[in-house]
């Protein structure tokens, strides 16, 4: 009505309040998936909003109007991520006794959730049967949830709703969140547009609308197919390289050439089909199809890349970072998994979990990948047998960083079944070596990074919005700042060659993105790998979250202090008594 009026200041008002509506719709659902449907349903008003800013801009050149545009793209991505996140935090607070209490209904719930998806997928008449049991269990038990949720309210004056605090970042908060040398891309993607925000370190931000070519997300899902692809055909790989060109000049040339500070790094934010799109093998000039592989003009070549789900979860990410640092050493500096599936591993039953036995086999270069990366930092290791679900469980929350050399496997259809297989499964016990992604989310982990050598940990069910449902966003909720994942299927000779690659540089105290970036190159330098050079080879290997070095010296230094404190304390007193 205001746009008709002729007012699309009030108009945009309006619209400013879908985040608050969208909040009060959403926190009475028991159930995720209707929180996701309000959500989608909010996308297309959102869509309305962002583009009468975008006019509003245009039209009068303010700044203020393109970071309330911006503001909408911050409120309309990832809300029940960051909620979870938010929840993890908060729960900290609560008296143990409790905490215990909301665990323990967390992992009934997230049983539930595994049998039903587990059943529907079987189908069948007996498992209709079984399902409709299951679901009314479960509604009851989420009943309950909400029930133990409200006395908390009311027991506890800080125990807010969610909705309440949710604090998202502005457009002028961004540039504290960059280091020296790094920009941040934002992406927000219509039907037919995309909305590209720019920030980099001293503080200029600018706004671009760009029209998306006729079938951009068929053609986005096409080409991630042809990554997974190592034998394409002349006409695939010239379709390929000319896609990759363009893209880079419609998601990023004008703003690289723009910025005169000439960025280093850069930190992404994707939105919708970009999701899949390894940024480190867009071509910053056109290459010819018979240019080989590792010779391409990728921004590889120019750029390190790091990915977050949103401005406003990075930034909580990094404060989660602080707070670790802030804390004493974890128990464990490095924790690494590499379990077997060969005849020395536990045979289980794999139709209780819906698990096909041809997924479910031995990976020999996984012990010696977890062998060296031991070697480098030291802490704890776990091989073969050793490298079970439940000693995961009791070692991960006191860990610095983990590393799962395994195998992972992602359910796009049911995002709960995705999973990490600490051997083959074994019958229906809780620990039964399959660790499914909302049995992960509900551990609180201390880990500063975990690196998932492990297939498909970064791809999943793709909700518009939301993002991607994978087993790395599992880790977020758990509360680990920091995942390097894989977006496709790792290959099991040259991923060991990047993760221990990764691990040297960031020993040497680089920062995440650029140790993965410097292994990615040496990786395509080494005349050894000149036929794996291919992307499918290291392309999918990505990182998301904070970003800063680690130092691997902490550890020690705490261990020395103590040390120096007591040697203190003991000259102290012995000189006194010879004072005496």
């Amino acid at each position: 009505c205001f746009l008709a009026l002729g007012q699309p200041v009030k108009a945009l008002e309006c619209h400013e309040l879908i985040p608050v509506a969208a909040a009060k719709l959403i926190a009475p659902h028991a159930y995720e998936s209707s929180s996701l449907i309000t959500l989608e349903e909010a996308r297309a008003r959102f869509d309305e909003a962002i583009e009468i800013a975008w006019q509003l801009y245009q039209k009068t050149g303010q700044r203020s109007f393109a970071e309330r545009a911006f503001a909408l793209t911050e409120q309309a991505r990832a809300v029940l991520l960051l909620q979870s996140m938010a929840k993890a935090r908060r729960d900290f607070q609560l008296p143990p006794d409790i905490r215990r209490q909301e665990q323990d209904m967390e992992a009934k719930i997230a049983w539930y959730q595994q049998q039903i998806a587990t059943e529907e997928e079987r189908g069948g008449p007996e498992s209709a049967q079984k399902l409709e049991q299951l679901q009314q269990e479960l509604f009851q038990l989420k009943r309950a949830q909400l029930r133990f949720q409200e006395q908390l309210r009311k027991d506890y004056a800080d125990y807010a709703s969610l909705s309440d605090e949710l604090r998202f970042l502005s457009a002028g908060g961004v540039s504290k969140l960059l280091r020296e040398g790094q920009a941040l891309i934002d992406y927000y993607l219509t039907d037919t547009d995309a909305y590209i925000f720019y920030f980099n370190k001293t503080g200029a931000f600018s706004v671009r609308k760009a029209a998306l070519p006729p079938l951009f997300r068929d053609n986005v899902l096409l080409y991630f197919t042809f990554m997974n692809s190592r034998n394409l055909k002349p006409e695939d790989k010239a379709w390929y390289l000319r896609m990759s060109y363009q893209w880079y000049q419609l998601l990023l040339q004008p703003e690289l050439e723009a910025d005169k500070s000439a960025p280093g790094s850069l930190m992404i934010i994707p939105d919708d089909a970009l999701a899949f799109i390894p940024f480190d093998v867009l071509q910053y000039e056109s290459s010819t199809g018979d240019t080989h592989w590792r010779d391409m003009k990728y921004l590889l070549h120019k750029l390190n890349t790091g990915y977050a789900y949103s401005a406003t979860l990075w930034d909580m990410q990094q404060k989660i970072s602080q707070d670790h640092r802030s804390k004493s050493s974890p128990k464990y500096n490095f924790a690494g998994f590499a379990p077997s599936y060969g005849s020395d591993a536990p045979q289980g039953d794999t139709r209780n979990v819906h698990i096909p036995d041809s997924l479910i086999y031995d990976i020999k270069s996984t012990l010696l990948e977890l062998d060296k990366v031991h070697a480098l930092i030291g802490g704890q290791k776990f091989p073969g047998p050793e490298a079970s679900e439940q000693r995961f469980k009791e070692i991960a929350p006191d860990c610095g960083i983990l590393l799962l050399a395994m195998h992972g496997l992602a359910n796009d259809e049911h995002p709960e079944l995705s999973c990490l297989l600490f051997g083959r499964p074994r019958g229906d016990s809780i620990n039964n070596d399959v660790l499914f992604s909302n049995e992960l989310q509900i551990m609180q982990l201390q880990a500063d990074l975990a690196v998932l050598s492990a297939c498909h940990t970064g791809f999943g069910k793709l909700h518009k919005g939301e993002g991607v449902y994978s087993l790395a966003r599992a880790f977020a909720v758990a509360g680990v700042p920091s995942t390097v994942m894989s977006i496709w299927r790792l290959h099991e000779t040259t991923a060991p060659v990047l993760i221990e690659a990764f691990f040297k540089h960031l020993k040497a105290g680089k920062t995440k993105d650029e140790a993965l970036r410097l292994a990615k190159l040496e990786f395509l330098k080494n005349d050894d790998h000149y036929d794996s050079a291919h992307p499918f080879y290291w392309a999918g290997v990505t990182v998301s979250g904070d970003l800063c070095a680690l130092d691997f010296s902490s550890g020690r230094w705490w261990w020395l202090l103590a040390v120096f404190l007591v040697l203190g304390v003991v000259f102290y007193f012995k000189g006194m008594r010879n004072e005496g």
